[in-house]
């Protein structure tokens, strides 16, 4: 499998207080290396959550480009590339479509942060880079069993 953990980079996230994991929620109808690039996002992300190098690393999804998806999900049909999403044109049954996708691989005890973004929104990333810092300041407080 392509999306096994690299080795050659486990040491540098074996002491990592946080993992920010980026989907692009306009990528649902992109096909590359014969993968649908969303169901291999998915299954990377399970990867991610599951291994147990991460358990104690705080895990940050954004789903990004809401704005793109928003347009795209007018023209190209999610149900086109996923059958059992019935949401037609809806940006946000779409968008919990996916996040459900996401969270469905990860274990009951496991939190994991989830931000809709559009990067392009300055103040959008203010708000979301305030979130991480927060999440971030939070981990390393409980390990100090300081909260």
């Amino acid at each position: 499998n392509k999306w096994v953990r690299p080795k050659k980079w486990l040491h540098f996230v074996e002491t990592s207080q946080a993992m920010i994991f980026i989907a692009d929620l306009n990528e649902y109808d992109l096909i590359k290396d014969n993968e649908n690039v969303m169901s291999a996002s998915i299954e990377r992300f399970s990867n991610f959550v599951s291994d147990p190098v991460l358990q104690k690393t705080a895990m940050i999804l954004f789903m990004n480009k809401s704005d793109l998806f928003q347009e795209k999900i007018a023209h190209v049909p999610i149900s086109d590339y996923f059958p059992e999403f019935h949401g037609g044109s809806d940006k946000e049954l779409g968008i919990s479509f996916f996040l459900e996708k996401f969270m469905a691989t990860k274990n009951e005890y496991r939190e994991i942060y989830v931000h809709v973004t559009c990067l392009i929104n300055i103040e959008n990333v203010g708000f979301v880079m305030e979130c991480v810092r927060d999440i971030v300041v939070r981990e390393n407080l409980s390990n100090c069993d300081l909260f």
